[in-house]
């Protein structure tokens, strides 16, 4: 993938192989970024980012996920419960479907029983599948070590494949380097696309990575 925003001199390849880090120390052009890239994570585009694949063919990116806040997994992760929700009902055969069917019917009787037994103005209503299976609580796993939550982020997005790319603002300021070259050699083997965006320069790539600096007189290295 081929990214080419119109203040930027250079073209920004994002692929599978290495991890693209861009940080800008000229603040009006990060926030100007910062912009762009939530209306592709919103809206699917930007007036002032085209994207092309290896062979300049114009591509529409089917969404992208822009991660800011790294101390609230929870927040993080609850937006794939329903993805996971409706990957659990794909992967029930129709007997599963029927066991469930039979458990949840089990769980009504029992109910309508006490209803009719006290005389309750009540009646229950019938839940599609999806419905039974999201009364059921299930939650991700929570780290105390933030490397941990994104790794766990890069599993789930390899299960469900719902973004073209994961974008982390301001990430170098909360891992180490160890713990940055961590993450991108999982991302690089998990062929998850991710672009990290700072706001100070960090000194020479690490490994796996390749870099564009945007200094504050808007001169450009990349690294």
């Amino acid at each position: 993938m081929i990214m080419k925003v119109n203040y930027i001199e250079q073209q920004l390849e994002i692929n599978k192989s290495s991890i693209l880090s861009i940080e800008i120390e000229h603040k009006k052009t990060l926030c100007k970024l910062m912009n762009d890239i939530n209306d592709l994570e919103e809206k699917g585009y930007s007036e002032n980012i085209m994207i092309w694949d290896e062979e300049f063919n114009e591509l529409k990116i089917k969404k992208i996920k822009v991660i800011t806040n790294y101390f609230a997994p929870d927040d993080l992760l609850k937006k794939y419960t329903n993805d996971f929700i409706k990957l659990l009902l794909q992967s029930l055969s129709d007997k599963q479907l029927d066991e469930m069917n039979k458990i949840y019917n089990k769980n009504n009787s029992f109910v309508e029983k006490i209803i009719v037994e006290n005389d309750f103005p009540l009646e229950l209503e019938t839940q599609p599948y999806e419905a039974i299976l999201k009364n059921v609580k299930i939650k991700f796993k929570k780290y105390k070590e933030l490397i941990n939550n994104l790794m766990q982020l890069i599993d789930i997005e390899k299960i469900l494949k719902i973004h073209s790319m994961l974008v982390f603002i301001g990430l170098k300021q909360f891992l180490t380097k160890e713990e940055l070259s961590e993450l991108y050699k999982y991302a690089i083997y998990n062929n998850i696309k991710i672009l990290l965006i700072d706001f100070n320069s960090t000194g020479v790539p690490i490994k796996n990575e390749r870099k564009l600096i945007i200094d504050e007189s808007l001169e450009e290295y990349m690294v």
